[in-house]
């Protein structure tokens, strides 16, 4: 009896840590320029433009670490967000930064 409340504790804790979860709105900043854009409580995050049209996308997790990859030049950024979802991501192929906010 012992095991099988030992084993549903552990299986909840697991799908708690591995659940990519915050939503929101997204705001990316890179040289003085900003786009808007939403984060879905399953962690897929979609940026952009005016016109409503798709410059960036990518994912966060639960824990912070942020992806992100532009349409534009198929370049990706990757970073950490603190809990009040602020953060920077950098490329690791340009070294251009950008600045991220995900507002819950």
């Amino acid at each position: 009896m012992r095991l099988i409340t030992v084993l549903i504790m552990m299986a909840v804790a697991v799908m708690l840590l591995c659940q990519p979860a915050i939503p929101g709105k997204v705001t990316v900043t890179q040289g003085g320029k900003s786009h808007e854009g939403w984060s879905s409580d399953r962690g897929k995050i979609v940026v952009t433009n005016p016109g409503g049209k798709t410059i960036m996308y990518g994912a966060v997790s639960r824990m912070g670490s942020v992806e992100l990859t532009s349409k534009l030049n198929d370049d990706t950024y990757v970073g950490q967000v603190n809990p009040m979802g602020q953060g920077w991501l950098i490329s690791p192929r340009t070294g251009a930064t950008l600045r991220l906010e995900v507002e819950r």
